[in-house]
């Protein structure tokens, strides 16, 4: 199964794709590298909030609806590292 990263940046590609915009003209738009989107698309990477916000802004669809599905629980901070984990809904896409 994908990583949560993977799963988030595959349906970044997918709205960015469906608008016709290339990964360069986002990344151009976004003032950020093509590289830069490419690794958020691939999930190699989780840049600040805002460049997500800003990519979404671009491709015509919020952080809302590429999140949606996604449960969240949390991880309270004395135990591993105390970092937010997830639980995707299966079938989701």
């Amino acid at each position: 199964m994908a990583s949560f990263l993977e799963q988030v940046g595959e349906r970044i590609r997918i709205y960015r794709e469906s608008k016709g915009y290339t990964a360069l003209q986002v990344a151009c738009i976004c003032n950020v590298s093509q590289a830069h989107i490419s690794h958020l698309e691939n999930g190699l990477s989780m840049p600040p909030f805002s460049v997500y916000e800003d990519v979404c802004r671009v491709i015509g669809t919020t952080m809302e609806d590429i999140l949606a599905g996604f449960k969240w629980t949390y991880t309270p901070p004395n135990q591993e590292k105390g970092e937010v984990e997830y639980a995707d809904n299966q079938g989701v896409a």
